[in-house]
């Protein structure tokens, strides 16, 4: 039975290996590709250790991901990260069958030889093979087999983990050393003395705290009182400052937090829209950061700042040791919890355990 569905994948294959001969493109100008597809920030930042180790043993590499990610202010000065393309899709300029050949001459236009694909997509696949990028990796899930270049592919058990481990694996396989595995948030020496002057911050053993309370979700929102509460039993313990980081939307958040706090020997802050790579210095000076599950507290850990994440409704973030995960102490299922269930008590409790 194997040979005979063997047969029909080659008899199917074969007008597309036609193709892929015409497509075929030889003037391959030594710059290395990573499809990253996720759209998140998060998502950029754990990628990062699979980025720097390529970039280690290959040079800096070129990524492929979407717009949403922010990769092109994320990375703006990271010198192992040398392009950002996008990835246009659900909508976008690469959606559907046209989508795909206008993928397909963005990927030929930039005469990669080497491909790096860390997602389990058929689609993304195919585009490699057909973009004529002489050497193509992936994690080898159904028709990736048959058409990336690589030899070895991730077992079915393995190709059943959480994208970054597939990942991890991915890289020990082809043989790229990879022992960082801690994301590394690249922030210029510069920026951060700025920061430093700019806000009178000396070292991280100042009572100096950064609240992430950003959300894409009203779900994963701790909220102004909880996060106004926290503040008030910081500052009974001498903390001096207290930071509030987010974007736009969170403009009227910071502005009820900060009309509700009053402490006389304590600052609150408004840190609104501030370029990614200051938002990294700043909290990179703190004693610790606390916050929703967004992008600024991946960031907060990829600066190595111990980093308090409030997770309710969403699974807990695993992939730093900066990062300590707090989550309801109730017998709630995930879909029940909300994050009041998150006390103010409990976060106080974890911030003496971790001696922040």
């Amino acid at each position: 039975m194997s040979k005979q569905k063997n047969k029909l994948l080659a008899l199917l294959r074969s007008p597309f290996v036609l193709i892929h001969k015409l497509f075929k493109k030889r003037n391959a100008n030594g710059n290395i590709l990573v499809i990253q597809p996720f759209p998140g920030i998060g998502d950029v930042i754990w990628f990062l250790p699979h980025m720097h180790a390529l970039a280690d043993a290959k040079g800096p590499i070129t990524l492929m991901t979407k717009p949403r990610s922010f990769a092109d202010k994320l990375l703006a000065t990271d010198p192992r990260i040398k392009n950002i393309i996008w990835l246009e899709r659900n909508p976008g300029r690469h959606d559907g069958v046209a989508g795909f050949f206008r993928l397909l001459a963005d990927l030929r236009g930039h005469a990669f030889s080497e491909a790096w694909l860390f997602h389990s997509s058929s689609r993304y696949a195919w585009a490699l093979y057909f973009s004529g990028i002489p050497v193509t990796y992936g994690f080898g899930k159904k028709a990736q087999k048959r058409l990336l270049t690589q030899t070895c592919f991730l077992s079915k058990s393995e190709l059943k983990k959480h994208s970054i481990e597939k990942s991890n694996r991915l890289l020990e396989y082809a043989g790229i050393p990879f022992k960082n595995r801690e994301p590394d948030f690249y922030i210029e020496d510069k920026v951060v003395e700025n920061i430093k002057r700019q806000y009178k911050l000396e070292n991280k053993q100042q009572l100096t705290v950064a609240f992430a309370i950003g959300s894409s979700n009203p779900l994963k929102q701790w909220g102004a009182k909880n996060f106004v509460s926290l503040a008030e039993q910081l500052s009974d313990k001498g903390f001096k400052k207290i930071f509030l980081i987010g974007g736009p939307a969170e403009q009227t958040l910071a502005d009820d937090m900060a009309s509700g706090f009053s402490k006389p020997n304590c600052e609150m802050i408004k840190i609104i829209s501030l370029p990614f790579d200051q938002v990294g210095g700043l909290i990179k000076c703190m004693r610790f950061c606390v916050g929703n599950d967004t992008g600024i507290l991946n960031i907060a850990a990829a600066v190595k700042t111990p980093t308090i994440g409030l997770f309710a409704v969403t699974q807990p973030l695993s992939n730093s040791s900066y990062m300590i995960p707090v989550i309801p102490k109730t017998n709630k299922k995930k879909s029940d919890a909300n994050m009041n269930d998150i006390s103010v008590h409990q976060l106080m409790a974890t911030i003496k355990k971790h001696k922040l």
